[in-house]
């Protein structure tokens, strides 16, 4: 009996371990996810303007780490305002997306066609809509997933240098397909 309740702190400590390891493919999932929308804004010959908003879209949203167990450590005034800051980083990034992709053209004028005109254009605009929330939706999972392991700075960090990283990539992948090298 005496040796059953030496064990129990030992697992305690296993399992806390187990619960707050670092979610290594999600983050290579999110990196991936950022190289996608570098790689369409850089085909798609997006202005470059449109670059340090994409820049500042990701930095909002990984200074905030908005999801509900980082919020819930936070007072109420404080959650708001990091709610607010994240969702302004999640729409300026769906904006830069929109209109990256509007930038795309045609070679040939006169074969448009006001159907498949509309049609491409609602499924580009949903295919953006869609990459940027599950960019911010990952952004702030893993930012509940890595707080209580390497703290709020330290996983604010290493998300914004994924995410960077993951767009600089994609851009630059972009630039080689675009220029046909």
């Amino acid at each position: 009996m005496a040796t059953r309740s030496a064990y129990r702190p030992l697992m305690r400590l296993m399992k806390g371990r187990a619960r707050a390891s670092i979610p290594w493919q999600w983050l290579i999932i999110v990196a991936v996810l950022h190289g996608i929308a570098g790689l369409l804004l850089a085909v798609f010959s997006a202005p470059l303007f449109l670059w340090p908003l994409a820049l500042i879209a990701i930095l909002l949203q990984t200074a905030c780490l908005a999801g509900p167990v980082a919020l819930g450590r936070r007072q109420r005034y404080p959650a708001l305002l990091n709610r607010l800051v994240f969702y302004v980083g999640a729409t300026l990034a769906a904006i830069v997306l929109a209109v990256g992709v509007g930038y795309g053209g045609t070679a040939d004028i006169d074969e448009i066609r006001l159907g498949s005109l509309a049609l491409g254009i609602a499924a580009a605009n949903l295919g953006v809509v869609l990459l940027s929330a599950c960019c911010s939706l990952l952004i702030a999972y893993l930012g509940d997933r890595l707080v209580p392991r390497l703290g709020p700075g330290r996983s604010g960090l290493l998300l914004l240098l994924l995410c960077y990283l993951g767009l600089a990539v994609g851009g630059i992948t972009g630039v080689a397909i675009a220029t046909g090298a």
